[in-house]
């Protein structure tokens, strides 16, 4: 008897877009699972290659589906996502270390150069800001060797020197990531992925080979034409990341969940980066109020990602790039077993298949809602954000526990229970990595991600403004403290006669020159210099005002200063009568000039504002 094929069911209503998609996998898998490959507007679930246009979000009804987020490119461009984690490295610099030093030209170019230092072995790479596939990589060692063209929209990063080798060829995994939802966020790890290999065996860039790419670059797409590629699953240039890691773990002798950890960590680490920007955007684009596990919490776009992991020679992860739309081409059989797992396990997960049975429930639900805003008053719902305080000033564990409480305030934690269970019934070979299960962690990626939504919102400015009023309040405080300790000492000085009054008051006027305080009165501080002036203090002070006509470098008199007659200040006239041609002077001054003549003090050349009395 002939084996009769059977006959995959098409399910009616089930209907799937894919106009803008040139792999061919799609269309084999989406059969596989029931769908009608449509072109028109009735599908349930669009799958297209580029970003998502505004005009195409806003067109599409509450129970259809698209493969991208508004606003992914925060970390699909290279220039945007070094930019968030360079700033947020130097906030958190343990947390943010998995990224290379980068810089973006062409605006950090003088800085790129003026901080290059040369070293032996120091290498850097340069890439096109939105590039892919390898296209316009080039690896140098000084700023010089930059052309014209290269000096404008790339990005420069530290080029790792020391990668983690097998069998001597430099490699980087290929590892898929699924977004589900970005409010709450969602993340999911496929656990295989792909293992790519340069065609040639790794050395120390240097200037006879800084300039072979299949030694340094381990892209599919230059080094598939290479000589020196194998197609082997074992041992050949591109493999599995499972056998991947169990030969490391018979190499080095570490437990291969060890380093699997480490490349959940800066995935989970890379993606809260953008998530309070995705936030923005998708609650405007999508304001679907449907919480069902179906919709992933209202959620009606979802994502999957390709990440770039490096592995050094210490077995730390760092992050190179994210993509936004992974290839899915499949040349060998290789690629086919991941690259429909990845597919077709995230198609389940988010349950997609499903979506038609809710199209009459959405738009009853539709209907409903939008007689309800007609005949009841609207109410304004104030949410909770994760961003209203700062957390950052308090201990690890409460900061921790303060993000716990915020994150259960916003989301019901009901209902993120019985989403979890939803999941993990359809989990296939994906694991989800957030939330994690483990509490410590879950508010440390809480804290972090609250932190990028402060960062995020604050422009340059306002942070400026805030430093500069934490700094002024911090210089009253410490005023207020000096002048505090001043009066003690002045109140307590009959009862303790030995306290010598003059060096305290000389430590205190520097103090308060380190602090420019200059609207203190000194006249007990003008008794103690000019104690032996003959004559008393007159009880109502005549002054003279002056005004400085020239400036020189011996002056730094910035506005009038009024002088007393007084024979305690003979030095400040006699100086003024010395350089009478800087000076437009009161005539009360030409009438003193004979008896401040007979004064000889040693005078500086310098004014000083602090020896000048109101």
């Amino acid at each position: 008897m002939k084996e009769e094929k059977k006959k995959i069911k098409k399910v009616a209503g089930l209907n799937i877009n894919l106009a803008n998609c040139k792999y061919e996998l799609l269309r084999e898998i989406s059969g596989s699972l029931g769908f009608h490959i449509v072109d028109e507007d009735e599908w349930v679930l669009y799958w297209i290659d580029t970003g998502v246009s505004l005009e195409r979000v806003l067109d599409m009804k509450s129970f259809q589906r698209i493969n991208h987020f508004p606003g992914m490119h925060e970390i699909c461009r290279k220039d945007h996502l070094a930019r968030k984690v360079g700033k947020l490295a130097r906030i958190f610099p343990k947390d943010y270390n998995f990224f290379p030093k980068s810089w973006i030209l062409p605006h950090d170019f003088m800085d790129f150069k003026h901080s290059f230092k040369p070293k032996r072995g120091q290498c850097f790479i340069s890439k096109p800001d939105h590039g892919c596939q390898g296209k316009g990589i080039f690896l140098f060692r000084d700023p010089d060797d930059l052309d014209e063209s290269c000096k404008f929209q790339s990005v420069i990063q530290s080029y790792i020197s020391s990668p983690l080798l097998i069998d001597g060829f430099k490699f980087d995994l290929r590892v898929y990531v699924l977004v589900t939802s970005v409010s709450p966020l969602r993340i999911f790890i496929y656990k295989d992925g792909l293992a790519r290999f340069a065609t040639e065996p790794y050395q120390t860039p240097n200037s006879r080979n800084i300039s072979r790419t299949c030694m340094h670059l381990t892209n599919y797409a230059i080094n598939k034409n290479s000589k020196g590629y194998v197609v082997d699953q074992e041992s050949g240039s591109k493999r599995s990341i499972k056998m991947v890691l169990q030969e490391l773990e018979k190499l080095k002798d570490v437990d291969q969940q060890v380093i699997w950890n480490r490349i959940k960590d800066v995935i989970v680490k890379t993606i809260i980066t953008a998530q309070p920007a995705l936030c923005k955007l998708v609650k405007p684009w999508f304001p679907s109020s449907v919480k069902t596990p179906m919709t992933s919490c209202g959620s009606q776009c979802f994502e999957i990602l390709g990440f770039d992991i490096l592995l050094d020679s210490k077995l730390k992860a760092w992050v190179l790039e994210v993509n936004h739309s992974p290839s899915f081409t499949c040349d060998t059989q290789l690629d086919k077993d991941i690259k429909s797992g990845v597919i077709g396990d995230a198609m389940k997960l988010l349950n997609i298949t499903n979506a038609h049975q809710f199209k009459k429930k959405f738009t009853k639900d539709q209907k409903q809602s939008s007689l309800t805003r007609l005949l009841k008053p609207v109410t304004e719902k104030v949410e909770k954000t994760l961003s209203e305080t700062t957390l950052i000033n308090e201990p690890h564990n409460d900061q921790y526990t303060r993000a716990i409480n915020q994150y259960h305030e916003k989301y019901n934690p009901e209902i993120l229970e019985k989403l979890t269970e939803f999941e993990d019934v359809r989990l296939g070979e994906y694991e989800r990595i957030f939330p994690p299960q483990d509490t410590d962690k879950l508010g440390k990626y809480l804290f972090l991600m609250h932190e990028t939504a402060n960062w995020s919102t604050e422009t340059n400015t306002t942070k400026a403004r805030k430093a500069y009023k934490e700094l002024q309040k911090l210089k009253e405080n410490k005023k207020q403290v000096l002048l505090e300790k001043w009066k003690l000492k002045q109140q307590t000085k009959h009862i303790n006669p030995k306290v010598n009054t003059t060096t305290d008051k000389l430590n205190f006027k520097k103090q308060l020159e380190m602090l420019d305080i200059s609207t203190l009165k000194r006249a007990d501080y003008t008794r103690q210099l000019y104690k032996d002036a003959s004559s008393p203090l007159p009880k109502e002070k005549k002054t003279i005002p002056i005004k400085v006509q020239n400036m020189s470098d011996s002056f730094h008199v910035t506005k009038p200063y009024e002088f007393n007659q007084d024979a305690r200040y003979a030095s400040y006239a006699n100086t003024i009568a010395k350089y009478s041609d800087l000076f437009s002077m009161n005539p009360l001054i030409e009438e003193k000039k004979k008896e401040l003549s007979k004064i000889t003090l040693k005078v500086n050349t310098r004014i000083k504002r602090s020896y000048m009395c109101e």
